[in-house]
């Protein structure tokens, strides 16, 4: 009995490793690094180098195991944010440290507009950042108010071809993938200024009210398949709430 007993406790043992230190393993851990036995040692896990060629190559030896970090070290990665720490979601290495956004822009036939990359992890994509003024408004400043900096206002129709080239006005899956994305509660604030500054505060034209509404407290944004998009709180909603001929804002987002 004795000797049963000795035997499943060395097999409870062996299930967690403790490296450093002289304790035993924390409880929740599989693998417990730790230097020395105060929790103020100066030395880190360094991951294996790889040079990652495509974000969609798995290693050699696959299949790859979901889950596994590499530090890679090809800056030229192709599909990647260059030298980084990268994780295998089953598909794809995603960067998941140190990754931020990507500036840009895109020009259309009747202006330049500011673009924002969001981070690769977060599978949101490039949108644009400024109200779109292309193709045919219905509407070109709140009310009687011309508002140019604010974008023009269009109606479900002409909504659908109010995007310069290479973007696309976003279903309602993308538009929610962003609205997960931005009212994270751990949410980088360095992304979400993107959305929430400067023009999100644009108002509608609501056709069921005939008049203009939320002018400098929310703006409203069309999706492909006819939903609302609001930010009115510092949130944005994905809903369904104004009729097609209702005048709203469009963002869009890169193909």
């Amino acid at each position: 009995m004795f000797l049963l007993f000795l035997c499943l406790e060395t097999a409870n043992v062996k299930a967690q490793v403790r490296i450093g230190g002289n304790g035993a393993p924390n409880a929740a851990a599989v693998l417990d690094l730790n230097v020395d036995d105060t929790n103020s040692g100066a030395k880190g896990l360094a991951l294996p180098r790889v040079s990652l060629t495509n974000v969609t190559t798995p290693l050699a030896g696959t299949p790859v195991v979901n889950g596994m970090m590499v530090y890679n070290t090809n800056e030229s990665v192709t599909g990647g944010r260059g030298i980084g720490i990268y994780c295998w979601n089953g598909n794809k290495w995603n960067a998941v440290v140190g990754e931020t956004g990507i500036a840009g822009t895109v020009t259309g036939a009747f202006a330049t507009y500011r673009t924002w990359c969001f981070p690769e992890y977060s599978g949101v994509g490039c949108w644009m950042i400024d109200n779109s003024r292309e193709g045919t408004p219905d509407a070109s400043g709140y009310g009687t108010v011309p508002v140019i900096v604010a974008g023009f206002y269009y109606s479900l129709a002409h909504a659908q071809t109010a995007c310069p080239p290479g973007y696309a006005l976003p279903t309602s899956a993308k538009y929610n993938a962003l609205a997960n994305f931005l009212n994270a509660p751990y949410g980088d604030m360095v992304e979400t200024w993107h959305w929430f500054g400067n023009t999100a505060c644009a108002g509608f034209w609501g056709a069921t009210q005939n008049e203009w509404r939320l002018g400098g407290l929310g703006g409203k944004w069309w999706t492909s398949d006819g939903l609302t998009v609001t930010n009115q709180t510092g949130t944005v909603q994905v809903i369904l709430n104004e009729p097609p001929s209702s005048l709203l804002s469009v963002r869009c987002v890169k193909q």
